[in-house]
């Protein structure tokens, strides 16, 4: 019936605006966030309106919508370079990786789109981890190195 059909479609784009919101809320959280919350929810949304759009006219509207997605990280790339002086890519991957949810809970698979963003958001999260622990591992690493005995200073026994 039509009007199942149109009850789908809607619980798809509220699933992949929580889906998107949640790697919107990750990014936030670093307080750096040139794309927040909203961004990221509207994003994954376009994902499902892509597919929708081509299904109902022609597969080239979706490629036309990656690429223009992909202008848009570009200009937030740019645009969090300068504002924060920051040139990582994290930001513009998980907006890339936003859209890519949106696909693929527009193409009927949200389990997949949801279970996407829940490991999208863990690995956003261990930059907390990563920037905390990893030079502390590396102050150790260099000071048992630095106490280790060359080999090639050893006298010979010869």
């Amino acid at each position: 019936m039509v009007y199942e059909s149109h009850i789908l479609f809607i619980k798809l784009v509220i699933i992949a605006a929580f889906a998107g919101g949640l790697l919107g809320v990750e990014r936030e959280m670093m307080h750096k966030a040139v794309a927040g919350t909203r961004t990221f929810m509207l994003t994954s949304i376009l994902g499902v309106l892509s597919v929708y759009i081509a299904s109902q006219t022609s597969q080239i509207f979706l490629s036309i919508t990656l690429v223009g997605i992909f202008l848009i990280a570009i200009l937030i790339g740019i645009i969090k370079n300068f504002m924060n002086d920051d040139i990582g890519i994290t930001t513009v991957s998980a907006f890339i990786m936003a859209f890519m949810i949106g696909i693929i809970i527009g193409l009927g698979r949200p389990i997949e789109g949801v279970a996407m963003s829940i490991i999208a958001t863990a690995i956003l999260t261990t930059a907390i981890l990563t920037t905390d622990i990893l030079p502390r591992l590396d102050r150790k690493s260099t000071r048992l190195n630095s106490s280790h005995t060359d080999i090639s200073r050893m006298p010979s026994s010869a």
